[in-house]
């Protein structure tokens, strides 16, 4: 084993493991496996963004297009054509061509096994002789070049990003808190205000003032205690009833445009597997067409022969 082959094991053994990316489609097993491989040297990325920069299409990937999605990433590419006891020797995690339809991420050699990822079942410990049933002797190292820059994953997407902006929310949230001031002040004032009343009118016998005093505390009371909540009800109900339908109605476009987005994305990835069959009718059509007309020749060449003159059908 060389150098090379030795610290790549140690690489992969000794410090991390390569991350686990499931792949959501049949086809994505190779977007699937450059994902985990740029994800282990650092630039962390998910298989969502690889899917929108790299469309692929129902055929999968082939190994010139992880070639070429590798470069993109400052990934250098080195195709290898091996045998299976020369395995050991590569540089890891690398790609391996698996059962002529399949990419996986070699992870770890050993004596008696190896480890791999497969994007479509995760990761799992395969023996020499399994294998030896599924390796087809084609393998992908990926490393970086001095152009390779580490990246951390972006975040999940948030509400905030699927709703927009909500149109209207400073100025309900500012009503709400001058209404709840509003409140307050009633709560704090009236204390005092019948502490007045009960230090000034009632020591004067003041009854006009007893009077105006009782009918305004009265009517203070009544308003903090039942009026202020009635109204702020109402118009929290309001302002939560407004700023739930421009809630729903930008939820609703945003989602919209992302849908028809990845329809988009969905029908551009398929265009190939219609053009296909259209070739292959066309090409079936142009093919009976010839044989009718091999056939047509060659009777009027064997109607000449035998009778000495072409024999119109």
């Amino acid at each position: 084993m060389n150098l090379l082959g030795i610290f790549g094991n140690l690489q992969a053994g000794l410090r991390k493991k390569v991350p686990v990316v499931l792949q959501n489609e049949a086809a994505e097993c190779g977007l699937a496996c450059i994902c985990m491989v740029a994800s282990f040297h650092g630039h962390e990325i998910d298989l969502r963004q690889l899917r929108q920069r790299f469309l692929v299409s129902l055929k999968g990937t082939t190994l010139a297009n992880l070639i070429e999605i590798g470069s993109h990433l400052k990934l250098t590419a080195r195709p290898l054509s091996l045998e299976l006891d020369e395995v050991r020797h590569l540089q890891l995690p690398c790609i391996l061509y698996w059962s002529f339809n399949h990419f996986v991420v070699l992870e770890r050699v050993r004596s008696s096994s190896v480890e791999i990822v497969d994007p479509a079942l995760g990761r799992s410990t395969v023996e020499w002789k399994e294998l030896s049933k599924h390796f087809t002797g084609v393998a992908l190292e990926l490393t970086p070049n001095p152009e390779f820059k580490r990246a951390k994953r972006k975040e999940k997407l948030r509400v905030r990003e699927l709703t927009g902006r909500i149109v209207g929310l400073k100025r309900s949230l500012s009503q709400i808190f001058l209404l709840a001031i509003a409140i307050e002040v009633c709560t704090i004032v009236t204390p005092l205000f019948v502490q007045w009343v009960t230090d000034e009118a009632l020591v004067t016998g003041d009854e006009q003032l007893v009077l105006t005093s009782s009918v305004a505390v009265n009517y203070g009371s009544k308003m903090s205690t039942k009026g202020w909540p009635v109204q702020s009800e109402a118009i929290h109900a309001a302002v939560t009833a407004r700023d739930a339908t421009r809630k729903a109605y930008t939820l609703g476009v945003k989602i919209n445009v992302d849908v028809l987005d990845a329809e988009d994305r969905l029908y551009a990835a398929r265009t190939d597997s219609i053009r296909a069959t259209f070739d292959a009718l066309q090409s079936e059509v142009k093919l009976k067409r010839l044989t009718t007309d091999l056939t047509e020749y060659y009777g009027a060449e064997l109607n000449r022969d035998i009778y000495g003159e072409t024999k119109v059908p």
